[in-house]
């Protein structure tokens, strides 16, 4: 049931939010360009279960998956004001604390989106998927930490 009563104003923390993700999306970006410039033609897009690399493309796909994570983690610090949308497993937002739960875990997951790039793009130059990996598991973490919190807050 979505409650559309509840408001998410931009508030101090929300603001600390939107700078660290700019701040951060203007250094990966630097670091993307960076890596780019450096990066030969042909690079590794797909890596096998064992972390090596399986399949091979264009220098430029790190540039467009750099540009969907950009925009992903930009929707999610923009989506906070509207959390009646959030999806969480089994739970409805229901007051005012688990929509501040919502909004600051949606916040974490955008500016994780902006690391996940960032490791992407490290790992493609190491030629090995480790980096991606543990961010991956910070997002899964964040998830599992603020569901448990939300679906508490009731």
């Amino acid at each position: 049931m979505e409650n559309r009563e509840i408001k998410i104003v931009r508030d101090s923390e929300g603001k600390a939010f939107e700078l660290a993700f700019i701040v951060l999306a203007i250094l990966v970006w630097v670091y993307t360009v960076w890596v780019f410039i450096r990066l030969p033609e042909t690079v590794p897009v797909h890596f096998g279960p064992s972390g090596a690399p399986d399949a091979y493309g264009s220098r430029g796909s790190i540039l467009v998956l750099g540009i969907l994570m950009t925009v992903m983690g930009a929707g999610m610090m923009w989506g906070v004001y509207y959390h009646f949308k959030v999806n969480l497993p089994g739970v409805d937002i229901c007051n005012a604390r688990q929509a501040a739960l919502a909004a600051r875990m949606t916040r974490l997951m955008g500016l994780t989106m902006l690391l996940l790039s960032a490791a992407i793009v490290f790992d493609t130059r190491r030629g090995h998927i480790l980096m991606a990996f543990v961010v991956l598991a910070v997002l899964l973490a964040i998830c599992a930490v603020f569901i448990s919190l939300i679906y508490k807050a009731k």
